[in-house]
């Protein structure tokens, strides 16, 4: 794939294949959450529940017990497409788990048009990694910082705009990054942007992007299930 049609693709399946063992786990697992956002008052209370510890386990927050609880059961409760949608959340692998649940989402919601926007809002444009200017973080006693944590910790992403105007502030002129703020459209949790100025994946580093740069090993799936 190339910078013109990742831009343009409308495949999130064929997105993360391109993505391949460059994407983050934590990345990976944050968006089959995000692809569970939309069809949550569709899940029952404990499919909810999956998804929110496998949120929580992106993010480190999750204690093993509460991980093995969750795969324990889902074999028994994978019954339809929103069920497996929730439960693949939580999948041993990350990979697998944006896979899966990213197909039976659009299953279960009919038709997810925005399931590629929450990839790019996720993962950004792997052809352009931008850099972080230090001076953004320490303007104004890390104004910058305090509203992306915020944004983050609430998923308060209608403050983007708000996040813009203080880059601007800070002094960044960067289109692509003053853009992504004010852009109409899906912001999720895990957006390229926040998580660069929160320091949450590896900067610019030897070509890498954020988010780009750990390989998936683990093949693994839920006991009692196949791929």
């Amino acid at each position: 794939m190339i910078e013109k049609e990742w831009l343009v693709c409308t495949d999130p399946q064929a997105m993360l294949t391109f993505l391949g063992g460059k994407a983050s786990d934590r990345k990976l697992r944050l968006f089959a959450v995000a692809c569970c956002r939309p069809i949550f008052h569709l899940l029952s209370k404990e499919c909810r529940t999956v998804v929110m510890i496998a949120e929580c386990w992106a993010d480190g927050n999750a204690s093993k017990r509460e991980v093995a609880g969750v795969r324990l059961y889902a074999p028994y409760w994978a019954k339809d497409a929103v069920r497996v949608a929730a439960l693949a959340t939580a999948n041993r692998s990350a990979k697998t788990a944006a896979l899966t649940a990213s197909q039976f989402a659009v299953k279960a919601a009919r038709y997810d048009k925005n399931q590629t926007v929450r990839l790019r809002c996720i993962f950004g444009n792997p052809f352009r990694p931008l850099p972080l200017d230090p001076t953004w973080i320490a303007w104004n006693d890390g104004t910058v910082s305090k509203i992306a944590q915020a944004i983050y910790d609430e998923r308060a992403f209608d403050r983007m705009p708000i996040l813009a105007d203080a880059l601007e502030d800070a002094g960044c002129t960067d289109r692509a990054i003053l853009n992504h703020c004010r852009q109409p459209g899906e912001h999720v949790r895990g957006c390229w942007l926040v998580d660069l100025l929160l320091g949450k994946e590896c900067h610019r580093d030897g070509g890498r992007v954020a988010g780009l740069h750990r390989p998936d090993t683990d093949a693994g799936v839920f006991e009692g299930q196949g791929q």
